[in-house]
């Protein structure tokens, strides 16, 4: 902008916008991508509420998908030149997965209905793994990205408060966690605390490096808001994680103030537990309990993996192939494990390739939080390590990888990881050249 002074001319700075106050400038977003972070996880909206497009089969997340890459085809100066770490073991996983398809084909004679679109479906968050990875080039995309994710928190605690309004009181009742599904119509409670449970970390973690008051402000509510949805969803299995996940993140950012804090929370344990609703305590509570005193939800999962077991020791390399288990299962019910259906479906050889592909997310997350000195990649990259550990913990107790809705939010805050690692090496000064030299011979 410029204005006269007599004869002469000069510059004046330009207002900032009120997203630059809050962002900074940089590069035009991908808003195609951005449009999908808010919305990948209100499946009840572009499920139910949104029409698909006549004769095409497409609703709007496929939609936004198709608009995401296409931006990337039109837009190469978003697209980093190097492929992200992850690449080779998620192509892997890809792979192997569409090939247990013909397993399953082999194993019972014909498909189980959905197998193709389900597969589908799962694959959904690791190609915007890649999306996000190519769309954002600096810090203000990596903002941008993570603001895009908290935008529907807000309705889909209105969405979950209206399920869950006639629960708060009196005894706990089994009954209840079919209706809860928060703004996840085709999963359930243990699906929508598992992404309370592990999301949360990462706000718990960025609030922990925010100075604007107003941010935080923000993100108190929003994570008072989760945690109030991951108490009521009343998932014993994600209550472990969580707390896992927490402790994780403790040690990460603060070890010497979370030893303290984690010997209070042990030393007052009791009046801290008295403060949960009743029915929270209530179903916490039957964490603890014996073997002969576990319901029907706990056993049902021992009897499940026996099954699957057994299955497995039937075709112990390549598995009796995807979506099959339900099928050859006589109570037709998932394993509610997450790696004994990979190892029953898959076979050694898949369980393996979920092994690598979690361990390359724990290293590549590890290596960010490592190098960086930039308090936002650090505590991303803390949110994720913490993330993962629950995650890992919530498998154990049902299939928390599978579900696109639930489990893109971690593929999205990994590529942003990786995002931050070419950040990082882009800024990292130059070695001598005599160093540059010998790795190029070598």
């Amino acid at each position: 902008m410029t204005g006269a002074v007599g004869h002469r001319r000069v510059d004046r700075p330009a207002t900032p916008t009120l997203l630059e106050r809050f962002v900074g400038t940089g590069i035009a977003p991908n808003y195609w991508m951005l449009a999908f972070c808010v919305l990948i996880p209100l499946q009840s909206v572009y499920l139910n509420k949104v029409p698909k497009i006549p004769g095409t089969g497409l609703n709007l997340l496929n939609i936004l998908i198709l608009g995401s890459l296409y931006v990337l085809r039109r837009r190469p100066e978003l697209r980093w030149a190097d492929s992200p770490q992850m690449k080779k073991v998620i192509i892997a996983f890809f792979v192997w997965w569409a090939l247990s398809i013909l397993v399953g084909l082999h194993t019972l004679g014909s498909l189980v209905p959905y197998t193709v679109s389900n597969l589908k479906d799962m694959f959904i968050p690791y190609l915007m793994y890649f999306v996000v990875y190519h769309s954002v080039k600096d810090r203000r995309g990596v903002v941008l990205t993570l603001i895009a994710t908290m935008v529907p928190l807000p309705l889909m605690f209105h969405v979950f408060r209206g399920q869950v309004s006639g629960m708060m009181g009196g005894s706990y009742n089994d009954d209840w966690k079919g209706n809860i599904k928060g703004t996840f119509p085709e999963l359930g409670s243990n699906e929508i605390a598992a992404f309370y449970g592990t999301y949360t970390l990462v706000l718990i973690a960025l609030l922990a490096v925010v100075t604007d008051v107003r941010w935080k402000a923000a993100l108190w509510a929003l994570i008072g808001t989760n945690i109030f949805c991951l108490l009521f969803a009343f998932s014993r299995g994600e209550y472990v994680a969580f707390l896992l996940g927490i402790a994780i993140l403790g040690l990460l950012l603060n070890p010497k103030k979370a030893f303290v804090i984690g010997f209070l929370v042990l030393l007052f344990a009791v009046p801290l537990y008295n403060l949960l609703p009743d029915v929270v305590q209530e179903r916490f509570g039957s964490i603890f309990v014996g073997h002969d005193e576990m319901d029907n939800s706990a056993l049902q999962r021992y009897v499940m993996w026996g099954i699957a077991i057994d299955l497995f020791k039937s075709s112990p390399l390549y598995g009796i192939g995807y979506h099959s288990f339900i099928a050859l299962n006589p109570h037709s019910m998932d394993t509610h494990n997450f790696f004994v259906k990979a190892l029953t479906e898959q076979g050694i050889v898949g369980a393996l390739i979920v092994l690598v592909l979690l361990i390359r997310a724990m290293t590549v997350a590890v290596s960010l939080y490592r190098k960086t000195k930039d308090p936002l990649f650090r505590a991303l990259s803390a949110g994720v390590i913490s993330c993962l550990f629950a995650i890992i913990a919530g498998n154990w107790f049902g299939d928390r990888f599978s579900h696109y809705a639930l489990i893109a939010y971690f593929w999205v805050y990994l590529a942003l990881v990786e995002v931050g690692l070419q950040m990082h090496a882009a800024e990292a000064p130059a070695g001598p050249a005599k160093s540059r030299l010998r790795k190029l011979r070598t």
